[in-house]
């Protein structure tokens, strides 16, 4: 008796509906939509496939995880345009929070750029013996 026979009006999971579970996980958005087709699917064989709770996972993780994607890219869409030109705002270079400390030069004079960096000591006044 070969295998055909054996399995010959057996149901089985259909193969789409494995297909949508992996890729609600992996691709949400095909898995969603393969979700949907597997279940229909499954409906129309008359009782050939069987996998419906397969299915409905599969439609409810790529839903779910989609909403999350689209939600994820908005607030990084929002957040990127987000500049409140203050201090603290990142719109200066990315180090807003900087935006309080002043430059000194060698001296310790103020200088607002000049050719020092920030609290550069005078190596001619070194405290190490």
């Amino acid at each position: 008796m070969s295998k055909q026979e054996r399995n010959e009006g057996k149901a089985g999971i259909s193969d789409l509906t494995v297909i949508a579970l992996v890729t609600s996980v992996l691709m949400p958005p095909v898995g969603w939509v393969a979700g949907f087709k597997a279940r229909k699917q499954i409906e129309d064989s008359e009782n050939k496939f069987t996998g419906r709770p397969f299915a409905v996972a599969a439609i409810w993780i790529g839903g779910i995880l989609t909403t999350a994607w689209i939600g994820m890219f908005a607030i990084m869409a929002i957040t990127a345009g987000v500049n409140d030109g203050g201090d603290r705002g990142f719109g200066r270079g990315g180090f807003g929070h900087m935006g309080n400390y002043r430059m000194f030069d060698n001296n310790g004079d103020s200088n607002q750029g000049g050719p020092g960096m920030m609290f550069q000591p005078d190596p001619s006044q070194s405290t190490n013996p």
